[in-house]
């Protein structure tokens, strides 16, 4: 089922609201879950109905709670004959009415991670007054709030509209909150929500979280591995990652072509991409010696006298010639006679 919020785009307006708590903190709102492409997903689906949630996933580092402390619950949303983006549980802040009358209008995830984006498919707005929109927002370990986002409620009792935050600054801390016409509150709407998606924080972008990322300064739209290193991280032309200079330049190409091969096994590259890449190798000076400049040649003369001559007089021959460190062949000679 497609999301109401592409169906309806003036219902699912996202409006980004900073907060006070953090200045400098850049906040954005996101509009699917697609824009967490390395984000891990929580779906809520094959428990028993009535699942206590506050700590079912402490495993993937969240906790579930509320101000007053009560259980929080997974509930199988289709039995009850309404709609959401994955079959068929969800987390909501009710049980029953009969069971457990004692609902909240609020929801708190705490994060034993700091995260640099969430977000969860939201909905049981009803189309009543007392639940127009909902806000997300999210803090700091420490509760100092970074910022918030909200998002206009489309009137059903399915979950199918998204609210999604980005920080550039890691939070720990979230809180829906289900809100009135007014902007204040609701008093009697329970935050229901599915597919919680989360995001660690990620500096340079290449879909590798900061914590497993071998390679934190990947240049933007780089194609890197499990390690997030790119192929020119790991082969860089001065010389190995492990030290020292290529011992020339056929070893440079070869540590290339073997990494693209790396690369290419789980399809992370095409064929092109890896022959490019290749090419590109051959045709470069990494691993290349510098060439010796030898010095030019020196001009030099000598004096000496003609065989047969004695010391009382006569010709005196000056041999002018160029020297060289390591000569091929021999240079023109010039004798000059002087009388």
């Amino acid at each position: 089922m497609k999301p109401a919020f592409l169906l309806q785009p003036i219902m699912g307006l996202l409006v980004a609201v900073m907060g006070s708590g953090h200045a400098s903190a850049a906040i954005t709102a996101l509009h699917s879950p697609a824009e967490l492409a390395s984000g891990s997903t929580l779906t809520f689906n094959g428990y028993p109905n009535y699942t206590f949630v506050n700590t079912l996933f402490q495993t993937a580092g969240l906790t579930f709670t509320r101000d007053d402390g009560d259980p929080i619950y997974l509930l199988d949303w289709t039995s009850l004959g309404r709609e959401t983006t994955s079959l068929d549980g969800v987390l909501a802040t009710v049980r029953n009415v009969v069971v457990d009358p004692n609902w909240s209008t609020h929801l708190n995830v705490i994060s034993a991670r700091p995260l640099s984006a969430l977000g969860a498919y939201f909905g049981n707005d009803q189309g009543d007054a007392d639940f127009s929109r909902i806000r997300l927002s999210i803090y700091t370990a420490a509760g100092e709030l970074l910022g918030s986002v909200e998002v206009a409620a489309n009137g059903n009792t399915h979950v199918d509209q998204f609210v999604g935050v980005y920080s550039d600054i890691p939070f720990s801390q979230i809180r829906f909150e289900n809100l009135d016409a007014s902007g204040v509150p609701s008093r009697s709407y329970s935050v229901v929500i599915d597919d919680l998606v989360f995001a660690l924080p990620d500096t340079d972008g290449d879909g590798i979280p900061d914590n497993r990322d071998d390679c934190p300064n990947t240049v933007r739209g780089a194609v890197v591995d499990h390690h997030g290193c790119s192929i020119k991280q790991l082969v860089p032309c001065t010389g190995p990652p492990s030290g020292g200079e290529w011992k020339n330049h056929g070893e440079y190409v070869l540590a290339v072509a073997r990494t693209a091969k790396a690369f290419l096994g789980p399809s992370l590259i095409t064929r092109q991409q890896a022959s490019d890449l290749i090419a590109a190798a051959a045709r470069s000076d990494c691993g290349k010696k510098p060439k010796i400049t030898r010095p030019p040649p020196r001009p030099s003369e000598r004096h000496f006298k003609p065989k047969g001559q004695g010391t009382g007089g006569g010709q005196t021959v000056t041999q002018t010639f160029t020297t060289n460190p390591r000569p091929i062949r021999s240079e023109p000679v010039v004798i000059k006679r002087t009388q």
